[in-house]
Formats: C-alpha cells, sequence, structure tokens
C-alpha cells in the first residue's frame, strides 16, 4: 500500500496541526486548486511537517536560509496541492468512504492513549474537535481507496529480472553498511516476498506520480505566496 496505516496516518496529522497556532492569517488564502481555497493553517501544518521530515533525515534546518526556506516552502505548498488534487479526483470518481472503517480507525486512535482525557488533550492541543479528526480520517481513506483504484492488477505484476534487481540493490546497500558479514546476506529467495512488494510499492507511486502529473496539467492552480 503506497499510504500509511490510516490510524498511525491520523496521527501524524494531529502532531502537524497541533504545530500551527490560530489567527487572523491563519484564513490567508496561499493557492487556489479548480476554485478550492487552500488556507495558510494548513500550508503552515504541511511546511512543519516537512521540515521535521528534513530535521529527521539530519538535514539543519536554517530559517535565514532564503534558498532553502524557499526550496522547502515549494515542497510543502506542493504536497498539499497534491493532496487537494487527489481528493477532488476521489470527489469526481464517486468514491465513498465506509462509515464503519472510519470508526475503527478512531478507536485504533484511541487506543494509542492511555487515557480519554490524553486523547482530549492531543485534539486541543491540535485545535481540532472531534468532527475535524473524523474528516481527517475520512479524507486519508479516501486518497488511499483513490490510489488503490489507479493501478490495474496486471500492471503490479513483478519479473524475475525487477526482482534481481532490487535484490542487488538492497545488498550493494547492505554492503557498504559497517559490520556487516557478507556470508549472512540473505539469498534472493529468502527475500523474495520481501522483494516482490517493494517491487508492486514502486510500481505504484510510479503510476500515482503519473496519474498527479495528468491532474495538475488538467487542472487550474494558482500558488499566493
Amino acid at each position: 500500500m503506497l499510504f500509511k496505516k490510516i490510524s498511525l496516518l491520523a496521527l501524524a496529522i494531529l502532531m502537524v496541526v497541533s504545530l500551527v497556532g490560530c489567527g487572523e492569517e491563519d484564513e490567508e488564502v496561499v493557492a487556489t486548486v479548480n476554485g478550492e481555497e487552500l488556507l495558510r493553517k494548513d500550508f503552515e501544518g504541511v511546511l512543519n511537517h516537512t521540515k521535521e521530515m528534513y530535521e529527521m533525515y539530519g538535514m539543519e534546518i536554517d530559517e535565514d536560509d532564503d534558498e532553502m526556506m524557499e526550496m522547502i516552502e515549494e515542497q510543502a505548498i506542493n504536497e498539499l496541492i497534491t493532496e487537494t488534487l487527489l481528493l477532488q479526483e476521489a470527489e469526481n470518481e464517486g468514491i465513498t468512504v465506509d462509515e464503519e472503517v472510519v470508526e475503527q480507525q478512531i478507536e485504533a486512535i484511541e487506543e494509542e492513549f492511555e487515557t480519554e482525557e490524553e486523547m482530549e488533550e492531543m485534539l486541543a492541543m491540535a485545535n481540532l474537535d472531534a468532527d475535524d479528526l473524523e474528516n481527517e480520517i475520512r479524507d486519508s481513506i479516501k486518497i488511499e481507496e483513490l490510489v488503490d483504484t489507479l493501478v490495474d492488477e496486471d500492471e503490479l505484476e513483478v519479473t524475475d529480472e525487477e526482482l534481481e534487481e532490487i535484490y542487488e540493490e538492497q545488498m550493494a546497500m547492505q554492503q557498504g553498511q559497517e559490520g556487516i558479514d557478507e556470508e549472512e546476506l540473505p539469498e534472493l529467495e529468502e527475500m523474495k516476498p520481501q522483494l516482490e512488494e517493494m517491487a508492486k510499492q514502486q510500481k505504484m507511486q510510479k503510476r500515482t506520480g503519473t496519474v498527479i502529473e495528468e491532474l495538475r496539467e488538467d487542472s487550474d492552480i494558482e500558488i499566493l505566496l
């Protein structure tokens, strides 16, 4: 699956938006996508999450580096636009969400907290209420279901040559790490299930990327930053 488990994604959403304050500037329109307005508060949430991701990979964020910040802001606004395009396409395709699944995901999130009070505190920190959380989860499921429809099963077939290529890439990465005994590296057959899943993920991502490019080309997008 291209996207993470919905419960984890929803928790990530909570962490992202909790970094965003409330104020009049939050209602500023930073972009429009086919007439739909994207607000600064949503952009700032994605921006903060993008910064965190860079920092996780060891990149130091210099807020005074205009070139760096321009790059990060461009990535953030494009991610927000992509999410909007996918939700619009899901709507166009008539994709609906099973409310029982939404409820299951809410229950999964609740299980991540020791008490109901802790969850309520997290929601309050994120400037969300129960309805907001439910909507975030519903949107996440819509996108996941849309992505699942983008690729036919035939397109996900993995050849032996593709498996061999991915295997060699993985082994090259392993051999480059300190403390790795080459004799202990697994054979291709041992890794075949994982390699097949990786290959399918790559095909899914490639197909999804193509669809996103097509959606952008066919859409009226204006960035106002």
